[in-house]
């Protein structure tokens, strides 16, 4: 029965993965590939070194919708399979008509939900300005890209 409960969580989990990297894939911004172009890279560097940083954030998207379909999948799984796991205690409790413990159920699940967000929000936090690398410390005319005016005069002009 549990290779079955795993089969079913793989294949409903994946897809939330699956076409959330695909779409992140296909809406690679055209000006990218121009870079490439213009850089001459190969097709298989252009591939490489330009398409995955462009479509992380969609994949990391989707694997978290995929976590979270997975846990919820798990717990059903339980619930119908009549596995031990935390899905059992609350059916048996929503059966006996046991609201505290129903409760305490959904609360712990709700836990596992949010410790799964925490470490992914522990997780992106470093790489959040990762996508333009030392756009505030370019050195423009002196004094950093943020600070310079970008309406045609220089820092120190008037």
């Amino acid at each position: 029965m549990i290779p079955t409960t795993l089969g079913v969580i793989a294949f409903g989990s994946i897809w939330p993965a699956l076409l959330a990297s695909i779409h992140a894939f296909a809406a690679i911004e055209p000006r990218l590939l121009e870079v490439e172009r213009m850089l001459g890279l190969t097709r298989w560097r252009g591939i490489v070194e330009i398409a995955p940083p462009s479509a992380t954030p969609g994949i990391i998207a989707g694997l978290t919708l995929g976590l979270t379909a997975s846990l919820i999948l798990a717990v059903v799984c339980e619930t119908i399979a009549d596995l031990d796991g935390l899905g059992r205690p609350v059916l048996l409790a929503a059966r006996a008509y046991r609201s505290p413990d129903i409760f305490a159920g959904v609360a712990l699940l709700g836990a596992f939900g949010g410790r799964g967000a925490r470490a992914r929000l522990a997780f992106e936090q470093p790489h959040v300005n990762d996508a333009a690398p030392g756009l505030t410390s370019f050195p423009v005319g002196g004094t950093r890209a943020s600070e310079a005016s970008f309406v045609g005069r220089g820092p120190n002009e008037t």
